[in-house]
């Protein structure tokens, strides 16, 4: 290997400072929760200064929407996205299926608790978890069904409300005893029984226009 490859290799392995924050924010949101840590503690978590933390992020609500972005875009589950030119039932279950696992992600799961735990002191925490993660999927499928009920003449007088009937359809039997820590998380196969059952009786629903 050249030492110039060997470099780049270096350069590229070595997190950045702001890499550095949003990774100790994410730590400490996480285990202690949003409202309990300080700009401080997470500057000291990234073992950088506090003058360091504040010149990459503007405060506390900015830092904590960088968290959210790095979780949803790095999030270890299938993104959410398909052959959107395919036959309706395979493109609706891809994206059940990676909506359902992304939701359910213990990171997510967890980061998911520690917004309910503090939207009523923090509203901005709500609606930042909504833009960053479950606003985005409904804005894809939205899109994905009213094109849909445009090329296969179909009855679906408002998409969004439809994007979140079938997002409810898919992710409803699992994510809020996942919430409570009720039972065990559901066995893939569970997933996908539960996902082909939604798309079926989603599209059943849907009458072509005549």
């Amino acid at each position: 290997m050249s030492t110039l490859s060997a470099r780049t290799e270096s350069a590229a392995a070595t997190p950045t400072k702001q890499e550095l924050i949003v990774g100790a924010a994410c730590k400490l949101f996480l285990t202690a929760g949003y409202d309990v840590v300080s700009m401080d503690a997470i500057a000291a978590e990234a073992g950088v200064s506090k003058a360091t933390v504040y010149s990459h992020f503007q405060n506390k609500e900015a830092l904590f929407a960088g968290v959210m972005h790095k979780m949803c875009e790095e999030s270890s589950g299938p993104q959410v996205c398909a052959d959107l030119a395919g036959p309706p039932e395979d493109v609706l279950r891809t994206m059940g299926l990676a909506i359902t696992h992304k939701l359910l992600e213990p990171q997510i799961i967890s980061l998911f608790r520690t917004v309910l735990s503090g939207v009523t002191q923090f509203p901005e925490l709500g609606r930042t978890y909504w833009e960053e993660g479950p606003g985005r999927a409904r804005e894809l499928l939205t899109t994905y069904l009213a094109d849909l009920s445009r090329r296969e003449k179909l009855t679906m007088p408002d998409p969004g409300l439809a994007a979140m009937q079938f997002i409810g359809l898919v992710t409803g039997p699992f994510l809020l005893p996942c919430l409570l820590g009720a039972g065990e998380p559901p066995k893939p196969a569970a997933i996908e029984r539960t996902v082909e059952r939604a798309v079926a009786l989603f599209l059943a629903g849907l009458r072509r226009e005549v």
